[in-house]
Formats: structure tokens, C-alpha cells, sequence
């Protein structure tokens, strides 16, 4: 049974106008309008073509078969109307497609099954003047949506929507959230205005159907053109046809969803302000805040039950796996709790917003959190907060949560028998990946998510700065340079490209049209390289400092660092190795060779070439104990059987599948054994730490310092 639950009453007065489309809306309606009323005339150009077309063969049909009395004219004249119906069909085959939303996943829940939910349903749908909706879904994951099986006629006759609440999203809202979560999805229809996004909707799924959706089509032309000869001609005419039509269709298609996802994130601020007109603005700010931050913690979770598996262990309920980890993430992040829920401050969301490119994409159909909740701020409206768990407006929470961790399990084989587990199996996991991967804390994180720089150990540098000099702040903040510059890099070689889709973009606040990423991927890159040299410098002067004022343990210390180094070098030259030998399997993986003996043979006599350098280097890897210590079972079995020479025996594309992953295989076994051995070098080294009494700068001594 669920707690007596408490509705979050909505705020008094709150002025009509508040939920009216704004000035930006409006004009992106004009927009869109525009861009439908133009489809619908190229449109019907089009169709009116293709009838006269189909008209005009028909006549031709009828004047050869008037004037010549040959069955072979007449079957010609019936392969041209062919051709016409054949042009008709593509143009009108969307009306009858119907696309029906797969709910294989989800259960619907009836109102004997939740009376509670259904009355908070019901009720939100009042305040927001939203019709009912049809029906109510419940799924696993951190979701929430209204959606209907949708066709060209809807457009025309109204359609009950139904309601998605996902149990991961429950698991991470208060009762206010929730309303407000909620709310935001009815606002998407709550005012008849917002019918165009349905015809925008519509629209864009009949150009995409006549581009994408051909199987119909295409099975009624190869039935015509195996038919007969003239059939034949009719199919490959329409054929031509189409294609030109088509490139048109694309035109519009691009341009029409372009404006729509325009017209989207303004139809979000709407839903936005219809959910803050109900639930209040800092609320619904929260709600997002909350949903982002649930959907991290159930993407862990999954990820760390999956590790389980490999234990043949199965959690009994991934929700509590779920609060678990929200935990685990709050400490983590230094958060805090309120009423057993995680507290999600600015400075949280500002720690993980670095880069300094900016730009507005035109192919997101959601504003950004950022925007969405200045738009919110600005709306200020106050509201009751109630902060009691979404789960008390359900009766039968516990079932709901078990049967989607039944559901989770369903798509998943264990090797042996079944060990059940509580949720702090996830914690001890976690526990024991960080002891397994966790450098000593005395670095703050100044080796963390990069590997020491390789430098000379034989040769001590002439003179040493003072410790002072090597680890202060500005030395703390350059590793964290070098990776937001690279992130930075590489989005704006995407702007460059293309790929990112931007006329201007802003660096540092400062606007630049897209030609300017360039000069900005030029600068960065020449500071990536000055500071990449700057730390490795600074990695050879800590060790010699650490190696100087510590004799008796200097051997002990090169060695940790020689041998740290070592794998660090067979690693990168088996990658490069790796990745040429890759470049040869790749064609038979990727299905892009053509079926001709030149080319089959081709790759398999340059594969035969690397082969032998290759099975020397795995020689000497076992030789050296490099394999010692082989973590799974998979690359145990691959090694023995390639070194074996079984892989020949097998299918050429099979062989090659084989050896492709045995090489990615063996990556990620040298990328540990790489990160193992730096680990060693630095627990070392944070013994030295302490016994000179040298100190490292706390990150909390480092804030308001920008990069």
C-alpha cells in the first residue's frame, strides 16, 4: 500500500497570459506554416503531375493499341499506365502507413491497479487544462512522455494521447517534481495552438515515408517488373522518376525539420511554463535537475549490475541499486540531501561545463538546461513544495519495481547458477574497482585520466626548482588544461567540418562565424603543445626531486618507473602495430570488399605478411609474462588457439572477426597492465610524499581559478 499522499496544491492567480505562446513561438509558427504550405503546393504540383502522366500514358496506351493490333503494343500501352500508377502509388502510399510506438517494454497500469496515480494524473490534467489521457504506461528507465500511434489522418481526426512515466524517474523525484515533470508533458497539449506540432510532425513523417519507407513500393514495382517485359520497363521509368522526385523531397525534408526542432524548443519553454504555472519555477528547475542527475545514477547502475553478472550475480531490485548509487554519487560530489533526495547545487553543474566553445545547435529539439532554466527564473512563480517521494502516490511501488528488475534480468544469460544480492553489492564492486584503479588521494587528481610523461632516467637534470615551483595551483590546473583543450578541439574541427551544423559559434564569450574555428584550432593546438611539454617536463622534475631527497629508496624508485615505462612502450608499439594489421581485417568486417579474387586475395596475402610479426610479438609477450595474470577467461582460450594455428582452420571472415577482437583483446589487457604499473609507481612515490613531508595543493585551496 502506498502512504497517504499529500497534492502539491498549484499556485493562486496566476495570470492567463503566463501559458500563452510567446512572441518567439509565434514566430517560429510563421515560419513553419510557411515551410508546410509550401510542401503542400510542390505537393500537389506533383501528384497533379503524376495523374496527367498517368492520363497521358493511358492515351498513348490507347492510340498504339488503336493503331496497331499486336499483343506485344498492347502490353507496351499497359506497361505505360503502369508506369503512371506506379508514380501515383509512391506519391500517396503514406496515407495508409501507420506508425503504431512499440510498447513491448512497457505495461500499462489501469486505475484499479494505481487509484492514486490515477486521481494525480487526473488532477494535473485539470490544473493544466490537458485532456485525460488515453492510457497510462509505466516503463523502467528515467522517462517521462505522451505519445499515440500516429498516421496522415490524425493530422485531421483527434487523437487520445497516452502517458509514459518511467520507474527510474519515480525513483529519483519528489511528489512536487513529479507534478511538475508531469505537467511539462500535458503542457505539450494543453493549448489548441499547439496542434501545428502535430502537422509540423506529420508533415516531416510524410516526406520521410516517401524517402525512407519504400518497401511497399519497392515490392509492388519488382512484382510488375518480373512480370513481364513491359513491366519491367514500367518499374525502371518509375524508377528514374522517383529518384528526381525524391532529391526534391529531400530538399524539403532537410528545411521542414530544421524549423521544426526551431519550433520544438520553443514548444518546450511552453510546456516548461505550463509546468511552472502548476508546480512552481524553482521546482520544476529542480525536477530537471533531478532527472538528469536519477538518469546518470540508473546508467551506473546497469553498468555496474552488468559487471555483477559476470560474478553470476543478480541484484534483487535495481531501483534500491538505483538510490544506492545516488548516494554513492552525492558523496562523491561533496552534495547534500534533502528529505533522502540529492540536493543539485550550481556549482555541481558549473564543475562540469568547461569548454569555451559555445553554440546554439540547430538540430537539438531540447533547449539546453541552461536556457531552459533562465526561461523558468524569469517566469517566478512560487509554489507549496512537497518534498515527499514520488513513490507515495503508488500502491504497489515494491511490484513495480520488481517486476522491471525482472525484466532487466530477462535479457540477460548467466554462465552458471544464480547468487541473488542486496544493492551494497554494487558499493562493494564499485569498492573494489576503485582499489584496483584508484591512485593514492595524497595527488588530488593531478594523475588522474592521463599517464606520466616518458623521460630519461638516467640523466639527472643539472639543477631542481624549489618543491614550491613544481606543485603549486597553476601546476594542478594544467592537466585539466590539456584535456579541456582537447575537447575543445575536437568540437571545433566538427564546426569545420560540417558536422556540427552552426553559422557562428562563441570562444571565451566573443562571437565568430564558423570559417573562424580554424585560427582557434590552430592556437589551441600550438598550446596543447607547449602545455603537454610543460607537464611532462614537470613529471621528470617531480621524479628526480622525489629520487633526490630520498636515496635510500632512489633504485626501488627507478625501478617502479623503468618498469612502468616498458609496458607503457610494448603497449604503444603493439597499438601501432595493431592498427596496421587492422587495416587489413577491416574490408572482410566491414562488408566492403567486392566479390572478386583480386580483392579477396589481395588482403589475405598482406595479412599472411604481418601474421608472423604478429605471433612473434605475442611469443615474446608470454615470454616475458606479459599475458600473466590474463583477467579473462575469452583472451585465455583466444590466445591458445591462435597461437595454436586453429584460427586457419576456420572460415576467411570468421578468422578474421577472430583476430580482430583477440587485438582489442589484448589492448585492453596491456592498457591495465600499463595503468598497474603506473599505480605501483605512484603508491611508491606517495610513501616518498610523506616521508619528506612534501605537500600537494588541496582543490579546495584552488577554487574561483579559471583555466
Amino acid at each position: 500500500m502506498s502512504n497517504q499522499f499529500i497534492y502539491p496544491p498549484s499556485p493562486k492567480g496566476i495570470s492567463p497570459t503566463l501559458t500563452e505562446p510567446s512572441n518567439a513561438y509565434k514566430r517560429q509558427v510563421k515560419t513553419v506554416t510557411t515551410s508546410i504550405i509550401t510542401f503542400i503546393v510542390v505537393y500537389i504540383v506533383l501528384f497533379l503531375a503524376s495523374i496527367a502522366l498517368t492520363i497521358a500514358c493511358g492515351f498513348v496506351g490507347i492510340l498504339l493499341f488503336s493503331k496497331f493490333s499486336y499483343s506485344g503494343v498492347f502490353i507496351l500501352g499497359l506497361g505505360l499506365v503502369g508506369f503512371g500508377l506506379l508514380t501515383i502509388f509512391f506519391l500517396i502510399k503514406f496515407m495508409f502507413a501507420i506508425k503504431k510506438e512499440d510498447t513491448s517494454e512497457l505495461i500499462e497500469i489501469s486505475e484499479e491497479d494505481e487509484p492514486d496515480l490515477y486521481k494525480f494524473i487526473y488532477q494535473i490534467a485539470e490544473d493544466t487544462k490537458a485532456p485525460k489521457p488515453k492510457k497510462i504506461f509505466l516503463s523502467h528507465n528515467v522517462n517521462a512522455a505522451v505519445f499515440y500511434d500516429s498516421s496522415f489522418w490524425s493530422m485531421f481526426f483527434p487523437i487520445r494521447k497516452n502517458l509514459l512515466i518511467g520507474v527510474g524517474l519515480v525513483n529519483g523525484l519528489s511528489l512536487s517534481e513529479l507534478k511538475a515533470v508531469l505537467a511539462h508533458e500535458f503542457g505539450h497539449f494543453s493549448q489548441r495552438s499547439m496542434k501545428l506540432g502535430s502537422y509540423v510532425y506529420q508533415s516531416n513523417r510524410v516526406i520521410y515515408n516517401m524517402l525512407y519507407e519504400n518497401e511497399s513500393w519497392s515490392k509492388t514495382a519488382e512484382v510488375i517488373s518480373a512480370s513481364h517485359w513491359a513491366g519491367s520497363i514500367a518499374a525502371s521509368l518509375s524508377t528514374l522518376l522517383i529518384r528526381q522526385i525524391m532529391s526534391v523531397l529531400q530538399f524539403f525534408y532537410v528545411s521542414i525539420n530544421k524549423k521544426q526542432l526551431s519550433l520544438s524548443r520553443e514548444m518546450e519553454f511552453h510546456a516548461d511554463a505550463v509546468a511552472a504555472s502548476v508546480a512552481g519555477s524553482d521546482i520544476t528547475i529542480h525536477a530537471l535537475r533531478r532527472a538528469d542527475f536519477a538518469e546518470i545514477a540508473f546508467n551506473s547502475t546497469l553498468s555496474w549490475c552488468s559487471q555483477l553478472v559476470d560474478d553470476n550475480q543478480k541484484i534483487d531490485n535495481i531501483y534500491e541499486g538505483q538510490t544506492t548509487i545516488i548516494k554513492y554519487m552525492v558523496a562523491k560530489h561533496n552534495l547534500t540531501f534533502s528529505n533522502d533526495l540529492p540536493v543539485i547545487t550550481d556549482q555541481y553543474l558549473a564543475s562540469h561545463q568547461t569548454s569555451r566553445v559555445v553554440y546554439k545547435n540547430q538540430w537539438a529539439s531540447h533547449p539546453s538546461q541552461e536556457e531552459r532554466e533562465e526561461n523558468l527564473r524569469s517566469i517566478n512563480v512560487d509554489a507549496v513544495n512537497v518534498e515527499d517521494s514520488a513513490w507515495n502516490v503508488f500502491t504497489n511501488s515494491k511490484h513495480w519495481q520488481l517486476y522491471f528488475t525482472e525484466q532487466l534480468y530477462n535479457q540477460v544469460e548467466f554462465k552458471s547458477e544464480v547468487q541473488i544480492v542486496s544493492s551494497q553489492a554494487l558499493l562493494d564492486k564499485i569498492e573494489e574497482n576503485e582499489q584496483e584503479y584508484a591512485l593514492p588521494a595524497i595527488f588530488e587528481d593531478f594523475y588522474s585520466q592521463r599517464l606520466i610523461g616518458t623521460f630519461d632516467l638516467e640523466t639527472e637534470p643539472e639543477s631542481l626548482r624549489p618543491w614550491n615551483s613544481l606543485m603549486n595551483q597553476e601546476a594542478m590546473l594544467l592537466k585539466d588544461r590539456i584535456l579541456a583543450n582537447a575537447k575543445d578541439i575536437e568540437v571545433l574541427k566538427s564546426i569545420q567540418s560540417g558536422e556540427i551544423d552552426v553559422i557562428s559559434f562563441d570562444f571565451d564569450g566573443k562571437k565568430y562565424k564558423k570559417e573562424g574555428a580554424e585560427s582557434w584550432i590552430h592556437q589551441l593546438t600550438k598550446e596543447q603543445e607547449i602545455d603537454t611539454a610543460q607537464l611532462n617536463q614537470l613529471d621528470a622534475e617531480i621524479y628526480w626531486y622525489v629520487s633526490k631527497h630520498n636515496s635510500d629508496e632512489s633504485e626501488n624508485f627507478k625501478q617502479h618507473y623503468c618498469n612502468f615505462f616498458k609496458v607503457k612502450k610494448i603497449k604503444e608499439d603493439f597499438l601501432a602495430e595493431a592498427t596496421k594489421d587492422a587495416e587489413f581485417i577491416m574490408p572482410f568486417l566491414m562488408n566492403s570488399l567486392e566479390d572478386t579474387s583480386i580483392n579477396f586475395n589481395y588482403y589475405h596475402e598482406e595479412y599472411k605478411r604481418a601474421e608472423p610479426g604478429l605471433m612473434s610479438q605475442f611469443e615474446e609477450f608470454k615470454k616475458n609474462g606479459i599475458f600473466d595474470g590474463i583477467r579473462t577467461e575469452e583472451l585465455k582460450r583466444s590466445m591458445n588457439s591462435f597461437m595454436g594455428g586453429e584460427y586457419h582452420q576456420l572460415p576467411i571472415r570468421e578468422m578474421f572477426y577472430k583476430v580482430y577482437h583477440l587485438l582489442g583483446d589484448t589492448i585492453n589487457h596491456l592498457s591495465y597492465r600499463e595503468l598497474q604499473a603506473q599505480k605501483a609507481a605512484l603508491e611508491l612515490q606517495a610513501q616518498l610524499y610523506r616521508k619528506s613531508g612534501l605537500m600537494v595543493p588541496k582543490k579546495t585551496e584552488m577554487e574561483g581559478i579559471i583555466l
